[in-house]
């Protein structure tokens, strides 16, 4: 989590938590994330999107630790 917590904003971490089930293996969906934060989907999207980015310009191998 070191990394997310170094390279992403508090948002960006909480959807790609969430996203990808990294604090309890349950997996969600873009719509349910957006329902579940009060946010718009394409909101959501964009920002998981913005996060991926960064997370792939950052040490990419620790990232791959966590999943």
């Amino acid at each position: 989590m070191q990394l997310l917590d170094n390279t992403l904003t508090e948002l960006e971490k909480k959807i790609i938590i969430k996203r990808f089930g990294l604090n309890d293996n349950k997996y969600s969906s873009i719509k349910e994330i957006a329902k579940d934060i009060n946010l718009n989907y394409n909101k959501v999207f964009t920002e998981e999107q913005n996060a991926l980015r960064k997370i792939r310009k950052s040490d990419i191998k620790r990232f791959k630790d966590y999943l």
